[in-house]
């Protein structure tokens, strides 16, 4: 991150030591990718500069520098590894070795072959920069293993808070409890350094946070239940280095109100309802599924239902009861079901045939069956 002052000069940044001085030995080595990891606005769009500005004052030709900033003006249309390839070869019109920089390589779709190419053409340093949950979680390893490093970067520690205070000639309180306090509260963020406000500044670390949530959690894991998990993980921030466990998380959740829900079952006339998951059968429970998600079917987000054995212990009047409620839900959902009964499987779009075959080996083999070869095996005594 650059920061500007007034009339437009570029202000020096301040050095991440602990960082550089573990990148330098690998400045001109081409056949490695730096790849440099950490979450958002901890700074390492400053480091990739950083590094920049110390290759050239090394004495390389600034001509030799290519720095793409994906988030910015002019960048960011790029989404597909062919566009980043086209940048970067209008880029490339210098002799020489040269040292390609991109930041926020994730948005590109694929980039990992784009970025392999030009390794193995031995003639470009590359570094790379993005969020580690985009980064490292997915094809980077499996395309890129051995061929490239990681460099994992935090916000700023204590030392480097205070340090950065000294450099850009802020006062630093001799009570150093309070500085501890004050680098809390801006969350080692080195932007939020630059505002005076304590309100700018805790707005501030509450947007990145929001950011973080919303761009590398919620849209990379099925988070349906947003309070939930900022009840979570409130209670983990605020618990920072406690011990925790699964039973504690819980008992706070109960504690800020969420319910915990237990259903009880009774299968027959004259037994008293008991939990569910202590009583009920496998067909049962199917059973009771089902019944549950017709009634929520309106507000429920899932789009497809697995189940087994539904009919398990059902015949007659009752499996037709089954049928014709799957048949309901089947108008707004996927089902996928394991059945045996005819009136089951009569309300189904497609059946399949699943036979395990026992020889050398056992294997399993899935056949589509029309309306022909459905009926025989439906009909034909067992």
């Amino acid at each position: 991150m650059l920061y500007n002052i007034i009339g437009g000069d570029k202000m020096k940044l301040f050095k991440r030591e602990n960082y550089l001085s573990k990148i330098r030995g690998f400045y001109h080595t081409n056949d490695i990718i730096k790849v440099i990891t950490g979450i958002r606005r901890c700074g390492k769009s400053s480091l990739m500069q950083m590094i920049a500005d110390e290759i050239i004052e090394s004495g390389v030709n600034k001509a030799n520098i290519i720095y793409i900033n994906l988030d910015k003006k002019g960048f960011k249309s790029i989404k597909k590894a062919d566009e980043l390839e086209n940048i970067i070869d209008s880029l490339s019109n210098v002799k020489g070795n040269k040292y390609l920089f991109i930041d926020e390589i994730q948005n590109v779709e694929n980039f990992e072959e784009v970025i392999n190419a030009y390794r193995e053409e031995d003639e470009y340093s590359i570094f790379i920069t993005g969020s580690n949950s985009y980064l490292l979680s997915g094809e980077l390893i499996t395309k890129l293993t051995g061929r490239y490093i990681e460099f994992e970067m935090f916000p700023l520690t204590f030392e480097e808070y205070l340090g950065m205070k000294e450099f850009y000639k802020y006062d630093i309180n001799s009570n150093l409890l309070i500085e501890l306090n004050n680098y809390i509260i801006e969350g080692g963020f080195p932007r939020t350094m630059f505002f005076d406000d304590l309100n700018d500044k805790r707005t501030y670390v509450k947007g990145i946070v929001e950011e973080i949530f919303k761009k590398d959690i919620k849209s990379r894991c099925v988070i349906r239940k947003k309070e939930t998990f900022d009840l979570v993980m409130n209670y983990i921030i605020n618990n920072f280095g406690c011990t925790t466990s699964i039973n504690n998380i819980l008992e706070n959740l109960n504690k800020s109100g969420l319910d915990k829900i237990e259903f009880m079952f009774s299968a027959n006339v004259g037994f008293d309802p008991k939990p569910l998951n202590k009583v009920a059968s496998g067909g049962e429970l199917s059973r009771f599924m089902l019944a549950y998600k017709i009634v929520v079917n309106n507000i429920d987000e899932i789009d497809t239902l697995i189940f087994d054995e539904i009919d398990t212990g059902i015949s007659g009047n009752i499996a037709n009861v089954v049928a014709d409620c799957m048949g309901r839900l089947s108008r707004t959902k996927q089902l996928l079901v394991v059945s045996h009964l005819p009136q089951i499987c009569a309300m189904a779009d497609i059946n399949f045939l699943v036979e395990k075959i026992s020889k050398d080996t056992t294997y399993t083999t899935l056949k589509e069956l029309d309306e022909k070869a459905l009926k025989k095996i439906l009909t034909e005594p067992k």
